[in-house]
């Protein structure tokens, strides 16, 4: 429905415009209250000036959560001037739209006489060009603003009527010069009164699934389930772009995560015997997520791609192991991302809580398994025509050693019942932040790995002698996944053995930026 062209105060334009549109959130066209002409003449004279620069608001809500955008049009050279359609809707009588032609009638002949000398300027040259954006319903069959390119004029002085001839156009065709602007409302009191929040990416997945086999090696077989895995949250974000003559010249993201966190327990089964240590990853799952759309401006498609990575081996016996962490990240991190020059790329206050969950294993068992998976929200960009993407990965990670005891005394020495058979575990668990930009720089802006206390879980028959505590039976080196800073696009986790995990808990924070500074052309 178009929007109704009235002296609306913010709070109000704000509730009767913003409307949502199944899973993406289609921005509509807000009339501000200076664009509105009042009937003093006064006012006649901005609304009917040609102008060399004019912006268009859009804006939307899910919820009580509200997005606003900002289209400022400048125009190239001296032979254009921009006019929109919106100022004059007091001031005309009728306003009828095809794909050549734009005809005002105005009932307002001080207007009239006001455009006739103002917009003359359009036939005084042949390369002079009058951009006119028509706003929404004002031809009658158009549901966004329409811009035109018109060439020439005709006046009709009984009637007070202008025809304009020229062509009905695309944003694409006449936007060489802009600046846009997708994101949160403006930090008034007036346009927040009745949203809580900022429009934001949801973030909320439940991730629970079941015998999910990595077709690893014919050799021994891996099953994975995950119950209770899931993601939660939102990520807040700003997103602005300025062209000159159609080449970007700046384009940056923001973006700010809202309640975020990732839980990973996964219960991993493992059957067979082999010597080496053996890798695995799989991009397993998209899920599109709500987007933005204005106009044929922008269109906003972002998802998140779960990628599981396993690196396992040496393995010899058969159970299954249970292990987890959960990962936050603080609601003060902010991360920065210039899309043309990624060596500006910035963030602050990303640095997670990691917190292990207690493994369990079900038979005695030697083995050294790692597990990841990588949360990434992708931004897919589209901004009149042309390409961007950025985003950020969340990637926890668990991993253990377990060896396999064999003792007839009794093979975990805390044990009450003595069980003659027993799994030594020293698990691992931690988290990579990682950020794109296109298919070109990837960085890695913080890590954070934690060394859980080892444990001695007793399995099997009570032992039947009192002898020492003997191990007979096979021990394996920790493996746990470690990420690098020249990921692919996809951000496939690099399987690296990394330090065993000792009896103290530990955090070890890192953080590296490296990436290839060769901006994908728009």
């Amino acid at each position: 429905m178009a929007p109704q062209y009235s002296h609306l105060q913010p709070p109000l334009w704000i509730l009767s415009l913003f409307s949502c549109l199944g899973h993406s959130l289609k921005l509509q066209p807000i009339i501000s209250t200076t664009s509105t002409t009042l009937n003093a003449g006064a006012v006649h004279t901005t609304s009917l000036d040609l102008q060399t620069s004019e912006s268009f608001l859009w804006g939307g809500a899910t919820g009580d959560r509200a997005a606003l955008a900002t289209f400022t049009l400048y125009t190239s050279d001296e032979t254009e001037s921009i006019v929109n359609l919106e100022r004059l809707q007091d001031s005309t009588k009728s306003i009828q739209c095809s794909n050549n032609t734009v005809t005002l009638q105005f009932d307002d002949t001080s207007a009239y006489a006001q455009l006739h000398s103002q917009w003359s300027w359009t036939n005084q040259a042949a390369r002079n060009t009058l951009i006119l954006v028509a706003g929404a319903g004002q031809c009658g069959w158009n549901e966004d603003r329409q811009p035109f390119s018109i060439s020439s004029i005709d006046y009709n002085n009984a009637t007070a009527t202008a025809v304009l001839s020229g062509s009905r156009v695309e944003w694409s065709d006449i936007a060489s010069n802009y600046h846009l602007h997708v994101g949160a409302l403006p930090p008034t009191d007036l346009a927040r009164r009745d949203y809580t929040g900022d429009y934001a990416l949801d973030f909320n997945h439940q991730l629970g699934f079941g015998n999910w086999s990595f077709p690893i090696d014919p050799k021994f077989s891996v099953g994975l389930t995950c119950k209770t895995c899931y993601t939660a949250g939102d990520f807040a974000f700003d997103f602005d772009i300025k062209t000159k003559l159609g080449i970007p010249v700046d384009a940056t993201l923001t973006i700010v995560p809202q309640d975020v966190s990732v839980v990973l327990d996964p219960t991993i089964s493992l059957s067979g015997n082999i010597g080496d240590s053996l890798s695995f990853k799989d991009k397993f799952l998209r899920i599109p997520i709500d987007g933005i759309t204005i106009a044929s401006i922008v269109d906003l498609g972002p998802e998140i791609a779960f990628t599981g990575a396993l690196n396992i081996g040496p393995l010899k016996g058969t159970a299954s192991v249970t292990t987890g962490v959960n990962v936050s990240v603080e609601n003060s991190a902010e991360m920065y991302i210039d899309l043309l020059s990624p060596s500006n790329f910035k963030a602050s206050g990303w640095t997670p809580q990691v917190a292990g969950l207690t493994p369990t294993v079900s038979a005695s068992i030697g083995a050294g398994i790692s597990l990841s998976l990588l949360a990434d929200v992708e931004f897919d960009l589209t901004v009149l025509g042309k390409g961007l993407s950025a985003g950020i990965g969340l990637q926890p990670l668990v991993g253990a050693t377990l060896s396999a005891i064999d003792s007839p005394s009794g093979a975990c020495a805390k044990d009450p019942k003595h069980n003659e058979f027993g799994v030594q575990l020293a698990p691992s668990a931690g988290v990579w932040l990682l950020a794109s930009v296109s298919d070109v720089a990837t960085v890695t802006i913080t890590s954070e790995t934690i060394s859980l206390p080892t444990d001695c879980i007793g399995i099997g028959s009570p032992a039947t002698t009192s002898s020492p505590v003997v191990a007979t039976s096979s021990s394996v080196v920790v493996t746990s996944i470690a990420s690098t800073s020249s990921l692919s696009s996809s951000w496939s986790p690099s399987l690296n053995p990394s330090r065993t995990a000792s009896r103290t808990p530990s955090r070890t924070p890192s953080s590296t930026t490296s990436m290839t500074l060769v901006p994908k052309k728009l």
